[in-house]
């Protein structure tokens, strides 16, 4: 969590408030205390030099964002404004010079990076599908700066949904120092969430193209989880190393598949393996386990 918010613990359930408020109207507040009403006005006039397109917005904002009751105010503002303009938006009442435009909205969540994560990534925890898409993509798009807030709201974290969500974003983030980040949470105590972060794993490997040694390196932890105790779980990395599409984690599969009585793989997972093996080799979804079977005893014969 950003040390600007740490000592708010307030403005994270606000934040969680705020999303889930989104779609209704807003309860009356309750009466403002004078430092308060000073606030509120502060960031009203914030809001109306980005409201007006005034040039000395970018600049502002930023001043702004070094006081963090003010951030977090400003922060919450067009979270609200984002969700809601969205909202207007799906429902075609958007108006050309309206200030509706969930993009501008969001592009300033963007910029107010390490102000608005660690309140973005409460937002994963609402029930609304849209507002989750909506806060994750904008998480995605601040990229490194809300690695360090997601990992503390994992940290936090007991519901195994939520962290889920959370392995998600990081893996859209993507970028070698996340295998790391994802080696942490291999080990998890929740099968669901070492599932996803298996699957994860693999998914971040295209951001890294060929950078041999960071392929290498998720190959390794993949294979962990071969050898999970749940059934699950290796079938999540069977995937993860499918998602990496290339020719070792290829190998691995069909070596895994080869010896799939010797390994005692019940039949679900060795249906998860021939899925996998006929999207990656471009094999007709009508092969039967028996002549997949058959294709692998041949290559083996070849010595291939």
């Amino acid at each position: 969590m950003s040390p600007r918010f740490a000592s708010h613990p307030a403005a994270l359930a606000a934040a969680l408030a705020l999303c889930a408020a989104c779609s209704t109207e807003p309860e009356a507040p309750p009466p403002l205390s004078a430092s308060e009403e000073e606030e509120k006005a502060r960031v009203e006039r914030l809001v109306a030099l980005y409201q007006t397109g005034d040039p000395t917005w970018p600049s502002a904002r930023d001043e702004a964002l070094e006081d963090p009751r003010i951030a977090e105010l400003l922060v919450q503002n067009f979270i609200r404004a984002m969700l809601r303009a969205h909202e207007r938006e799906r429902a075609g009442a958007a108006m050309v010079g309206s200030w509706t435009d969930f993009r501008e909205h969001q592009a300033q969540l963007v910029a107010m990076g390490d102000a608005a994560a660690p309140l973005l990534a409460v937002g994963l925890r609402a029930d609304d599908k849209v507002v989750v898409a909506l806060v994750k993509d904008t998480l995605v798009q601040i990229g490194a700066r809300a690695v360090a807030p997601l990992q503390s709201s994992f940290a936090a974290s007991s519901d195994a949904a939520e962290r889920r969500e959370i392995l998600s974003v990081l893996a859209s983030i993507g970028g070698v120092p996340m295998i790391e980040v994802f080696a942490r949470y291999l080990g998890d105590p929740e099968w669901q969430v070492r599932g996803e972060a298996y699957l994860s794993l693999g998914r971040i490997a295209a951001s890294f193209g060929a950078d041999a040694a960071a392929r290498q390196r998720v190959r390794e932890l993949l294979v962990r989880g071969l050898k999970d105790g749940d059934a699950f779980v290796r079938r999540q990395a069977v995937k993860g190393l499918a998602e990496m599409a290339d020719a070792e984690a290829l190998a691995l599969l069909i070596s895994r598949y080869a010896r799939a009585q010797e390994l005692r793989l019940s039949v679900e997972e060795r249906q998860d393996l021939l899925q996998v093996l006929r999207r990656t080799t471009r094999m007709p979804g009508a092969v039967r386990v028996d002549e997949f079977e058959a294709w692998l005893a041949r290559r083996r014969g070849n010595g291939s």
